[in-house]
């Protein structure tokens, strides 16, 4: 069986440490506190509820073969255990793989005299050493949730715990489509043979052949008709492959493809805070619990939204003019904690007589996407000069970059009387509902807390 770890390192299998006594791994301690105060006449009470560091004694013997190697593993060990006197060390015992004290060295160390063991000849010494806790919860395995839309976290845990959220950016665009179609009118588009194709009417699956395809509105209204070309999409976000169990966006069923672009029309290529025809939009991640504590709600804007009959407005989180770009698997990333990483670059560029532009600090072995004004995008390899075959026009390219901008945001908070908005996601005990955007994807990062 193994040994206790410590830092990462078994004590039995490296130093001969069997330790057969670990007191105060029962619970945590309450310390309860009662406080009376008076201010003349009147007097308050107070009543103090919290919990102890927690000291664990881990006691038992070290095993050698010889007088010499019993001196070189006691000193080893204690050079190990030495370095948990700064800062906290990560301990877990055998019997809970999955529970982690995080603990500092505590006092002295206890050594006994060299006596022969029980076992093969063996030399023995008692040895046992204090740690303390000062964070008296012992941490469960970091949990990573991919979710796109809206989903539920456990937290399985004693205690309400911090988490942390990503928001993924992401792109997509309308190949062929068009808004504003009258009753009985119709899109055409030539399709590219082996291709599949989302049709927002009815939310079609179209195969593409190679020959022209159409959409007709017979509706009765006036509708936008989106057209997107899911093989040209490629690979969907990691988050996205976790929800809808698919790697690529043509595997996505048409109500999928519904579920991931809401209602909304977007007249070229759409990210994540920006479009290609309205540009840049005022964006941000904003974090806001309810009342009851159990349902959170992740917004990708500054906005004012409403909740049955009520207008209510997002006030917490971090907000700034941007956008968030994502081409085939690399994603801007925005973080709860105020990070904002960029992978993507966007810029304007001018396509020479021969449909062509130059690229500079691109990631070799990446695609680009071209855009026209018009709405018309193309994806392409990304290369120091890259063939549109749109001469002479002023293009939108969207581009991996060779090497990551980040800067750090300043999170908000104004606090509103009737409704608490913390800087991050505070779960509680239980299910924990997350509310979001249908368009965007997020991951959320907890750590469980037990007594």
């Amino acid at each position: 069986m193994a040994g206790v770890l410590f830092d990462g390192t078994d004590l039995k299998a490296t130093y001969g440490f069997v330790v057969n006594q670990d007191s105060e791994r029962d619970t945590a301690e309450l310390d309860s506190r009662e406080t009376q105060l008076y201010d003349g006449m009147n007097g308050a009470h107070i009543h103090d509820n919290g919990y102890k560091t927690r000291i664990i004694k881990l006691a038992g013997q070290i095993y050698a073969s010889s007088v010499s190697q019993l001196r070189t593993n006691v000193n080893a060990l204690k050079v190990l255990l030495s370095t948990a006197r700064q800062e906290t060390k990560q301990v877990v015992f055998p019997d809970e793989p999955d529970r982690i004290y995080n603990c500092k060295i505590y006092g002295r160390f206890v050594e006994g005299r060299v006596l022969n063991g029980p076992v093969h000849n063996a030399l023995v010494m008692t040895f046992g050493v204090n740690l303390i806790m000062p964070d008296p919860f012992v941490s469960g395995e970091e949990q990573e949730v991919d979710f796109v839309g809206s989903g539920t976290i456990e937290n399985p845990g004693a205690v309400e715990i911090e988490a942390s959220a990503i928001l993924y950016g992401d792109t997509w665009s309308n190949d062929h489509g068009e808004a504003d179609v009258i009753n009985g009118g119709s899109v055409s588009f030539t399709s590219a043979n082996g291709h599949k194709y989302y049709s927002s009417f009815g939310d079609e699956i179209i195969e593409g052949d190679g020959t022209e395809k159409t959409v007709t509105n017979d509706s009765g209204d006036t509708i936008d008709i989106l057209i997107i070309d899911l093989t040209k999409k490629g690979e969907l976000a990691p988050v996205m492959q976790e929800e809808f169990g698919v790697t690529d966006a043509d595997e996505l069923t048409g109500s999928q493809v519904r579920e991931i672009v809401g209602d909304d029309y977007w007249e070229g290529v759409r990210s994540v805070g920006w479009n290609s025809q309205s540009g840049s939009e005022d964006f941000g991640l904003s974090l806001e619990i309810d009342q009851s504590n159990s349902h959170f709600f992740l917004h990708s804007a500054y906005v004012t939204y409403m909740d049955g009959e009520t207008q209510k407005k997002v006030v917490g989180g971090l907000y700034f003019t941007g956008e968030l770009h994502g081409i085939d698997d690399v994603r801007d990333l925005l973080e709860s904690s105020g990070t904002l990483t960029r992978n993507i670059k966007r810029e304007e560029k001018e396509t020479d007589g021969s449909g062509d532009l130059t690229l500079s600090g691109h990631l070799t072995g990446t695609n680009c996407l071209v855009i026209r004004s018009d709405g018309a995008c193309q994806k392409l390899a990304a290369d120091s000069s890259v063939s549109t075959g749109w001469n002479e026009e002023t293009v939108t390219v969207l581009y991996v970059l060779e090497e990551a901008e980040a800067e750090t945001l300043v999170p908000f908070v104004l606090v509103d009387t009737t409704k608490h908005y913390p800087e991050k996601l505070e779960l509680v005990q239980g299910e924990n509902h997350i509310l979001t955007d249908s368009i965007l994807t997020y991951k959320v990062i907890y750590t469980p807390k037990y007594l």
